[in-house]
């Protein structure tokens, strides 16, 4: 399901930032990108701007700050530590 205002499919979803906090959403078939410090997790984010939705932990949000608001930039959303 491609979105109009983006262009991106809804249901692409990505999840970036520690393996041991985000390990378990492959169960749910959530592509997880292990990102264990701050230059890991900006380097995985360039690789994920197709995604739909990119779940992030909160190094991840915070390696990332603004430029995860930038627009274009996929969905977020942050789990709690």
């Amino acid at each position: 399901m491609t979105t109009p205002a983006t262009g991106r499919d809804a249901r692409d979803v990505a999840a970036l930032g520690e393996e041991t906090a985000l390990g378990a959403l492959r169960l749910v078939g959530v592509a997880v990108h292990a990102a264990e410090t701050p230059d890991q997790a900006r380097e995985g984010w360039a690789r994920l701007q197709g995604s739909g939705l990119v779940v992030l932990t909160s190094l991840a949000s915070a390696a990332l700050g603004d430029a995860r608001l930038a627009p274009g930039a996929p969905l977020t959303v942050v789990v709690p530590p």
